[in-house]
């Protein structure tokens, strides 16, 4: 599939993604299907994770505490 862009060139889905896409705040890849707005950052669902115990935000509840993340149970 080719998708032309506002600069008027055509590209893959693949390159226009690199070229436009924000990354991902935790594992800096390429954010493609889903993702979440937090901190005024771009986040994979799975990447936006407790810094205690590595487990995914549920419902992008957290505490943020020295600039971490850290879900309820471990605050």
């Amino acid at each position: 599939m080719i998708i032309k862009a506002a600069d008027n060139h055509a590209y893959c889905v693949h390159c226009f993604a690199e070229r436009f896409n924000h990354k991902c705040a935790g594992c800096h890849e390429i954010l493609i299907d889903t993702c979440l707005l937090a901190l005024d950052k771009h986040w994979h669902p799975c990447c936006f994770i407790c810094n205690c115990c590595r487990r995914p935000l549920p419902n992008g509840e957290y505490y943020l505490v020295d600039d971490k993340l850290y879900n309820l149970d471990c605050h």
